[in-house]
């Protein structure tokens, strides 16, 4: 047959200060068996008794409980709350007293321990105090003119503090703004996901400054020289029977194009063009109108340091001063030649890969030109400074 234990953990009691105030001290516990396996969410009996003088004395209060274990083997019960009236005749102050428990898991009670109640309990006898002497400790009869009460005046800019008898007499602490308005020292902050900045704009809407998270090219989570800014944008799928056009502030990458032989069909300030998406994916600037092409990729807002371009070899192009070029798209698959400041200079374009071109600026600027007459290109790509 099994032996049951409890393990003690904790008791206390409250303080009353009216004699027809039921009295009780709370007990918890833990029902474990010899083996130490907690007894969970079990229903035992538990028998308490208050001895007098020792361990072994006569019994001078005995209660039974009924409790439920949770999932912890703990319960918890409260000692006196059956049979108030004998435990409210108990002198905490007149002698020393022992708890015994026995507990019943089902095959009657079994003794469990003896342990003295030390001082907590003994909390208990204050409830048979005199009030009136209690209250003759304070200066004064009145329980409440010690009370006191914060008070803030908006207009003022003052935090009160006033004694709750008295309220003409008072103490104050002055958080008084050296001006009548009290919202001018808020301040918003605001991230620009596509610049990567933190702006800090005052009520007026007065921009404090900025700092930038993308400090670097290439700084945006994704980003590669196909695509600087990253791939964090609003994804698009157009099919062939659909008009795209790139909304104003935005800028749209091209991710994959399946027209016929690479081509795609654009407009761009009212003149139309054929791109070859070779040798990376194109990449549009605001208001470039697409049609009769299926096509994938995302929209995202402009970002001052990168400036799509498209560019039409009919003429020549001028690369800014302290500018880099980078050729997305427009060249055909093989050799491509190019006169760069007016010297012939060959690029390689493939039809597959993330493979781009750069052409650095300079300080004052460079020309392309296409080196034939016939069959000029159009590029599309983007224009950054040079580092």
């Amino acid at each position: 047959m099994k032996r049951f234990l409890i393990l003690l953990l904790s008791i206390s009691a409250g303080y009353f200060t009216h004699a027809q105030t039921p009295q009780i001290v709370c007990y918890q516990a833990v029902a474990a068996n010899d083996q130490g396996a907690e007894l969970t969410k079990s229903n035992i009996k538990v028998m308490m008794k208050i001895l007098e003088s020792s361990s072994s004395g006569t019994a001078i209060f005995t209660e039974e409980h009924q409790v439920t274990t949770d999932e912890f083997g703990l319960f918890t019960l409260d000692l006196g709350s059956k049979n108030p009236t004998d435990f409210a005749k108990i002198q905490w102050g007149a002698n020393k007293y022992y708890l015994q428990a026995s507990v019943d898991a089902g095959s009657g009670f079994k003794l469990i321990g003896t342990t003295q109640i030390v001082s907590v309990p003994y909390a208990l006898n204050a409830g048979t105090a005199d009030v009136a002497k209690t209250a003759a400790d304070d200066a004064d009869k009145d329980p409440k003119n010690e009370l006191q009460a914060l008070l803030v005046d908006p207009v003022a800019g003052t935090l009160k503090i006033v004694p709750l008898g008295t309220p003409g007499a008072s103490d104050q602490v002055a958080f008084s703004d050296k001006d009548s308005d009290p919202t001018n020292e808020l301040q918003s902050l605001k991230f620009d996901s596509s610049k990567g900045e933190l702006s800090i704009t005052d009520k007026a809407g007065n921009n404090n400054g900025n700092v930038n998270f993308y400090d670097r090219f290439l700084g945006a989570p994704g980003a590669s020289p196909s695509f600087p800014q990253g791939v964090v944008g609003k994804y698009k799928f157009v099919k062939s029977s659909e008009i795209y056009t790139v909304p104003i502030g935005s800028t749209f990458y091209v991710t994959a194009n399946a027209t016929f032989n690479g081509q795609m069909k654009i407009e761009y300030k009212g003149t139309p063009y054929e791109i070859y998406s070779f040798p990376s994916s194109p990449v549009f600037p605001s208001g470039t109108v697409i049609s009769k092409s299926v096509f994938t990729g995302f929209e995202i807002l402009n970002d001052k340091r990168i400036e799509p371009v498209i560019i039409d070899l009919k003429n020549a192009y001028q690369i800014p001063p302290n500018k880099v070029l980078i050729i997305q798209s427009g060249m055909e698959i093989g050799p491509n030649t190019l006169l760069v400041d007016n010297e012939l200079t060959s690029f390689y374009a493939v039809n597959n890969g993330t493979q781009f071109v750069s052409i650095p600026g300079g300080p004052n600027g460079l020309t392309i030109k296409y080196s034939f007459l016939i069959n000029t290109p159009v590029y599309t790509g983007y224009l950054i400074d040079m580092p």
